[in-house]
């Protein structure tokens, strides 16, 4: 893979122990304990930058926010703006701007507005929608491509990224190697036939060219917390 200019990249996820994001049942299911949480929190306080897709923003509504005020006030002294910059893409550019995420921004806090990236072909009217709400950025092309969204990161000063999906976003920055550490708690739930959105659904997602060791492992709390590091393959011969 050529090498570009780009965040370090930390990718979290929680599953079931049977391999699954969340159940297929309406209301969303927080697998994650307290200890979990609290741990999550610091990694979300430590980053430049919160990414995830449209689709989680449909479905889980979030806001993406550092909520404890030790850890805000933790990074004002270290310079940093009370919360990370919240990014998304889509790819249809469909964004209701009643999400939470487009609420919560205040300026006179420092908090900066959303970044959203969609192809140019659907950036206007995508601005028109969110109006001052975000920032729209349009990317070239007919999908917003990761190696041009992070480069782009990169140039707007974001050096550490905290990826938190959706399952389309965590299966492609593994297939191509570009998630840096991968954090993967394990609950002690069993979804069965409950499940309803899979980790990733490709067998071969993980090629000789972009494996991933296991670096950590431990318990927190209720949950298995296991770390992978990215391990480019050794040549043979």
């Amino acid at each position: 893979m050529k090498k570009f200019p780009r965040p370090e990249i930390l990718l979290k996820a929680a599953i079931s122990l049977d391999g699954y994001l969340d159940d297929s049942l309406p209301r969303r299911r927080i697998l994650s304990g307290p200890e979990d949480l609290a741990e999550v929190a610091e990694l979300r306080a430590a980053c430049d930058a919160i990414l995830v897709g449209a689709g989680t923003l449909r479905a889980d509504n979030p806001r993406l926010h550092v909520h404890s005020e030790r850890l805000r006030a933790a990074r004002v002294e270290l310079g940093h703006a009370p919360q990370p910059l919240r990014v998304s893409l889509t790819a249809s550019g469909a964004l209701d701007p009643r999400l939470e995420i487009f609420q919560t921004a205040d300026p006179n806090q420092g908090e900066r507005p959303p970044l959203i990236y969609t192809p140019e072909k659907t950036a206007e009217r995508l601005r028109a929608t969110l109006q001052c709400q975000a920032e729209v950025a349009g990317a070239p092309g007919d999908r917003v491509e990761f190696e041009w969204l992070l480069a782009d990161l990169a140039r707007r000063g974001i050096k550490q990224l905290l990826v938190e999906g959706g399952s389309e976003i965590i299966e492609q920055l593994l297939r191509h190697g570009l998630a840096d550490l991968f954090r993967l708690a394990v609950a002690q739930s069993i979804f069965g036939k409950n499940g309803g959105v899979p980790l990733w659904k490709d067998d071969r997602l993980f090629t000789v060219d972009h494996a991933y060791q296991l670096s950590s492992a431990r318990q927190v709390g209720q949950m298995t917390v296991l770390t992978y590091s990215r391990h480019p393959a050794t040549p043979s011969g």
